[in-house]
C-alpha cells in the first residue's frame, strides 16, 4: 500500500475503487460498432476510457485534499496510488514499482484480454489503460511519455508499461 493511500479511510479507498467499475464494461463497443463502425467504436471507448481516468484522478484528489500542480515526488505518489486503487479491482490486477525517472506498470489480467481469448469474441481488443492514464495525467496538468515493452497480446506473461514522468 502507498504512503498516499495510508493517508485515506478504507472506507474512502473502497469508494474511490467503486469508480473503476465502469472502466471495466467492455460490452457496449460491439453494439456502437454494429451501428456505426469500428472506427467510431474505438473511437468512443477511447474518449470513455479518457473520461474514465479524469475522473478517478479528479476523485483521488479530491479525497486527499491536494489541488495541481504538485511537486514532482508527489506526482509519482499520486500515480502510483491510481495504479494501486483503479487498476486493481475485479477484473484488473496489476503492480507498480518505481523506476528512475517514474514507474512501471505491471498488469497481469484486464477485462480486454480476458475477452480478447475467448473463442468467438468479436469486440473490442484495443487497450483502454492508455486513454484512461491520460485522463489521469491531464488531471494533473502533467507531462510524461510512456512505453509498452511487454504485452500479453505478443504472448508475454503481463503487459508492462513503462511511465516516463520526469
Amino acid at each position: 500500500m502507498s504512503a498516499v493511500l495510508d493517508r485515506l479511510s478504507k472506507a474512502t479507498q473502497a469508494r474511490l475503487r467503486e469508480l473503476a467499475r465502469a472502466a471495466e464494461l467492455v460490452d457496449w463497443p460491439s453494439e456502437v460498432a454494429r451501428r456505426e463502425g469500428w472506427v467510431a467504436a474505438n473511437a468512443r471507448y477511447h474518449a470513455a476510457q479518457h473520461a474514465q481516468g479524469a475522473t478517478e484522478m479528479a476523485a483521488l484528489l479530491a479525497a486527499l485534499g491536494v489541488r495541481p500542480p504538485l511537486p514532482p515526488d508527489t506526482v509519482r505518489e499520486v500515480v502510483s496510488a491510481a495504479i494501486a486503487t483503479f487498476l486493481n479491482t475485479e477484473g484488473v490486477e496489476a503492480e507498480v514499482e518505481p523506476t528512475a525517472d517514474g514507474l512501471a506498470v505491471n498488469v497481469r489480467r484486464c477485462p480486454i484480454f480476458d475477452r480478447f481469448t475467448q473463442p468467438g469474441w468479436r469486440g473490442v481488443t484495443a487497450c483502454g489503460c492508455f486513454a484512461r492514464r491520460q485522463g489521469w495525467y491531464d488531471v494533473l496538468g502533467i507531462d510524461r511519455d510512456e512505453e509498452l515493452v511487454l504485452n500479453r497480446k505478443w504472448d508475454d506473461p503481463l503487459c508492462r508499461v513503462l511511465i516516463h514522468l520526469a
